[in-house]
């Protein structure tokens, strides 16, 4: 089996990094909190919903995607338990739908926006009940009735096992379900087996180490079947240089080394 050249890694970051990304290194492998000021950034983009603006641009409506990376920003500089990011819980909270879901506001289609943020697209509402679900769960809602009630993804389910829409999707649900069902769920280990079966030359490792990330949530172990397959797709992936690609670009590269780092880490001492 190909290993993972976590020092590599790390070296790639602490090199080409900027100082927020160096600082989000630290805190993965230290365990300390970031310095105050690294919290200043987030509490002035905040809006006075609770959420962070489409594109991280002061005066623009707040969107539950921004706002679900922000919170990822976070629990990398151990700040999750901050008012930051109070708030932006208490913001998924009170925009859920009565149906159980999430969805964008219309208030962003003005804009120039991609389309996987596209509220009028089904597959977005889908995504995001999956994502802000699984972001509750994660943060301590897993028995809330609201959390629950977002389980209504059942009806979103192809008969292979993956959710509609968006391969992201379908290992956030199944992580939600492991942790709100439990990880023998008939949903979460039909999900898992769907995406185990997606050849690996259509993975990128930074859809990898998301994937391993919400599993790690759900306290799934390096022992588990799939997270070994996931981690050995991962170490492949890894570039000469220690970086890990992402599918975003090659300037966000570090944020998916961040990523497998952390995820590295973690499957290390489970």
């Amino acid at each position: 089996m190909i290993s993972t050249d976590l020092k590599k890694a790390i070296d790639f970051v602490q090199k080409k990094g900027n100082e927020k990304e160096v600082e989000r290194l630290k805190c993965i492998l230290e365990g300390k909190k970031a310095e105050p000021r690294f919290i200043a950034e987030f509490c002035q983009l905040q809006n006075s919903d609770g959420g962070f603006p489409l594109d991280m641009e002061k005066g623009k409506p707040s969107t539950l995607t921004e706002s679900g990376f922000v919170l990822r920003q976070l629990e990398d500089l151990n700040l999750l338990q901050t008012d930051v990011a109070k708030k932006t819980i208490k913001f998924f909270i009170e925009k859920q739908n009565k149906d159980g879901s999430w969805n964008e506001s219309e208030d962003i289609v003005a804009y120039d926006i991609p389309p996987w943020i596209n509220p009028r697209d089904i597959r977005v509402k889908v995504l995001l009940t999956a994502y802000v679900g699984f972001w509750l769960a994660k943060y301590g809602y897993s028995k809330d009735g609201r959390v629950r009630k977002a389980c209504f993804l059942t009806n979103y389910r192809n008969e292979n096992g993956a959710f509609k829409g968006f391969r992201h999707t379908t290992w956030i649900g199944a992580s939600l379900f492991a942790i709100v069902h439990g990880k023998e769920s008939k949903i979460t280990k039909e999900a898992l087996e769907y995406l185990t079966k997606i050849p690996k030359d259509q993975w990128t490792p930074s859809q990898i180490g998301w994937l391993l990330w919400c599993l790690s949530a759900a306290n799934f172990t390096k022992n588990n079947k799939f997270v070994k397959h996931f981690l050995r797709l991962l170490a492949e992936g890894q570039n000469s240089d220690g970086s890990f690609p992402s599918e975003d670009g090659a300037e966000f590269h570090i944020n998916a080394t961040l990523e497998a780092i952390k995820i590295l880490k973690h499957f290390s001492s489970t």
